[in-house]
Parts: structure tokens; C-alpha cells; sequence
């Protein structure tokens, strides 16, 4: 399923319905493989170079949950604030973290095992309490810095730069 998400014929969203796991899960999962690579874009060098000039310019901006994972992993979220009058997020965002905080109180009481399929075979791993536990403190503060910084709207990812389409400056979410 990887191979369909990496040459973009999958979205994040889709990739991560067929492999059986929420977003949350399937990010942190992908960030840790040197051979996976999460898409942002698949714009060509012009493509990129115009929205890092619109970025530039933007007095606002629409996170999606790759955005804001990436952009808590790289240590960069107290930075959106001071560079953004407004941060947009979609509820199905916050909704998604709050679900992963549930699953993951829900298996790691002991922790757990995790069976992949991975270069042609199956590999066993065992998760310990103490990582789950981690995981689980890290998206409480994704969580709060959510409550506290961002406005979050009641629609879904894509119909965000509609909502906005009269604001200047406004930097909408990829998908």
C-alpha cells in the first residue's frame, strides 16, 4: 500500500484507511523509517517556490494533521503564532488526535506488539509501556497547543481555503 501512497495515487487519508490505522499512528510510524518518506508536495520547483513566496507573505495559515505533526516532530509549533495573526484547523484534526490519545489509553496499558510486513516479511515488534505512555504525553501537548493557538473550524481539510477566500494573505492547507 506504501507504493500507491508514494507515487500519489493514494492520499494520506486513503493510505492510512487500507493499512488499518489512524493518521496519528501512521505518521509516527513513517517518521521513524529511514526507506518511507512522507509527501508534502508534488509540486514542481516553481510550484514550491511560489508558495514559500505566498507562505511569506500569508497573515494566515490552515494547518492539516500531516502539517501540524511535522511541524510539532521539527519543535517549530511556537513559532506559528508569532509568525501567524490566525492558525485554522479543521475539528476532524483535533478529533483525530483525541481518538489516537483514546486508542492509545485503551491498548497501552502494557503495552503492545505490532506485526508489519516489511521488505517481503512479516516483523514482530513489542511497544512498551513507557513508549506508548510518551506517545501519548507528546499529542496531549499537540492537543494543547491546538486549544490555545488555533481557531478550529468545523469543516473538512479541503473546504478551508473557502472559508478564507476573502482573507488577504491567507495561506491555505495542502492535501
Amino acid at each position: 500500500v506504501y507504493e500507491l501512497y508514494a507515487e500519489g495515487s493514494l492520499t494520506f487519508s486513503q493510505f492510512a484507511a487500507l493499512a488499518g490505522k489512524n493518521e496519528v499512528a501512521l505518521w509516527s510510524g513513517l517518521v521513524g523509517q529511514p526507506k518511507r518518506r512522507l509527501i508534502a508536495s508534488f509540486g514542481d520547483l516553481n510550484e514550491q517556490r511560489r508558495h514559500f513566496e505566498h507562505a511569506q507573505k500569508a497573515q494566515s495559515i490552515a494547518l492539516d494533521l500531516t502539517a501540524l505533526l511535522t511541524s510539532a516532530y521539527l519543535d517549530t509549533l511556537p513559532l506559528l503564532p508569532k509568525r501567524f495573526a490566525k492558525i485554522y484547523l479543521p475539528q476532524v484534526v483535533f478529533d483525530t488526535l483525541s481518538l489516537h490519545i483514546i486508542d492509545l489509553r485503551t491498548i497501552g496499558s502494557a503495552g503492545f506488539k505490532s506485526l508489519s510486513f516489511e521488505d517481503g516479511r512479516f516483523l514482530w515488534s513489542e511497544v512498551p509501556k513507557s513508549s506508548v505512555e510518551a506517545n501519548i504525553q507528546h499529542t496531549e501537548k499537540i492537543r494543547q497547543f491546538v486549544r490555545d493557538y488555533c481557531e478550529i473550524v468545523p469543516l473538512a481539510p479541503g473546504v478551508i481555503p473557502f472559508l478564507a477566500r476573502g482573507e488577504e494573505g491567507f495561506l491555505p492547507a495542502q492535501n
